[in-house]
């Protein structure tokens, strides 16, 4: 059976975001945390409203609470993981610079 070396393998590669070749943090964050559910199969670019990634983050939180319970109603680490995904978000490119300056942090 023939093989090809130069093989694309972005079908073996977990997508993160809909630039995920592009993304500056492709593999930095678990399950948790990760934005997958969120993007999956995003084939153009679009930016995201800040009550759509208000949604994602809340459901990544209560996933992180329940595998960390004492992550529960530690104010300064959800403040701080708000502030990593909207900085993940928008190295990928799902919402805009604009966005990223002018959303206040929800916690």
């Amino acid at each position: 059976m023939p093989t090809n070396k130069n093989k694309d393998i972005s079908a073996l590669v977990p997508r993160l975001c809909a630039s995920w070749s592009k993304c500056p943090l492709p593999l930095a964050f678990d399950a948790i945390t990760c934005h997958t559910i969120f993007i999956v199969n995003q084939s153009t670019m679009r930016h995201y409203t800040k009550a759509q990634v208000l949604e994602q983050f809340r459901y990544n939180w209560k996933v992180a609470t329940m595998s960390n319970p004492n992550l529960k109603g530690d104010t300064i680490a959800k403040r701080e993981d708000w502030n990593n995904f909207t900085d993940m978000l928008c190295k990928c490119g799902e919402i805009s610079m604009n966005q990223y300056n002018n959303w206040s942090n929800p916690f």
